[in-house]
């Protein structure tokens, strides 16, 4: 997955469906999602809470935050779980999703 938002936008939200090795969605019943994303020099932009849209299907948004998108760049982006077990998981479970900031024309 690769997603694209101009910089100081707040939308498009970011959706994302968490998936297993086998390309099927995971069930996060009840689990916390956290959101995460580094520049690619390794400095976190982002550690925030993401909203579960069906758990059932693995499905989760993240919705902008003014000053998230405030500095253009390609950034590395992966969804930590912890399910009501105490276990985490994140996603994906190998490499990382790209964002990418666009810089705007002013």
């Amino acid at each position: 997955m690769a997603f694209s938002i101009k910089q100081n936008d707040t939308g498009p939200s970011l959706l994302a469906t968490l998936k297993d090795a086998n390309d099927v969605p995971v069930n996060i019943t009840g689990a916390d999602v956290r959101f995460h994303m580094k520049s690619l020099e390794g400095v976190v932009k982002i550690d925030s809470d993401m909203t579960v849209i069906n758990s059932a299907e693995g499905l989760v948004r993240y919705d902008w935050l003014v000053g998230d998108t405030d500095t253009f760049g390609t950034y590395y982006v992966e969804f930590e779980v912890t399910y009501i077990d105490g276990s985490v998981e994140t996603f994906p479970n190998t490499g990382s999703l790209v964002v990418s900031v666009v810089k705007e024309l002013n």
